[in-house]
């Protein structure tokens, strides 16, 4: 992990960075690394192992991130026990415009306590949350409702369903 975050602090106007089933150590090396990546805008963390972290892990990205314009956190499926955090952070978070969560377990219980963080949310113009555990649709139909910056909602939970 130490070449790979050295790497990184040689290039620091990194804008966009792909972690893609990564070990806990690594993703948290690079992610947490201060001040190397201010100016990153596109950030992958599809299926990276972070324990039981899950939710306050990516809560601590965006706080970490203020400029971060798309997050994809696909396959982490660890959110019990950081989903307050998570839901606090994209509350505070202002230029977030497109997340992706697909296949995270994220149940009913957790979509409930996200739910307001993204009506609220300014900039989020496309969230996909599929191949998740949420089934209550009046909650999804009040994000629709309420949110008028989103622009595109995926929800599907069949692998073979179109978004």
């Amino acid at each position: 992990p130490e070449y790979f975050l050295e790497a990184i602090r040689k290039h620091q106007s990194i804008t966009s960075l792909k972690l893609v089933n990564l070990h806990r150590s690594c993703a948290h090396l690079v992610v947490f690394e201060e001040n190397n990546l201010q100016n990153l805008q596109d950030l992958t963390l599809d299926g990276c192992n972070v324990e039981e972290e899950g939710g306050a892990f990516v809560a601590l990205v965006l706080s970490r991130n203020p400029m971060l314009k798309k997050l994809s956190i696909d396959r982490i499926r660890t959110w019990s026990q950081g989903i307050r955090q998570l839901a606090s952070s994209l509350g505070n978070h202002s230029s977030l415009q497109v997340l992706t969560a697909r296949d995270n377990g994220i149940t009913d219980a957790d979509f409930e306590l996200l739910a307001p963080a993204l009506l609220a949310h300014p900039t989020l113009k496309d969230l996909d949350l599929s191949k998740n555990e949420i089934s209550q649709t009046t909650v999804v139909a009040n994000i629709i409702s309420n949110n008028s910056v989103l622009q595109k909602l995926s929800l599907h939970s069949d692998s073979n369903s179109n978004p």
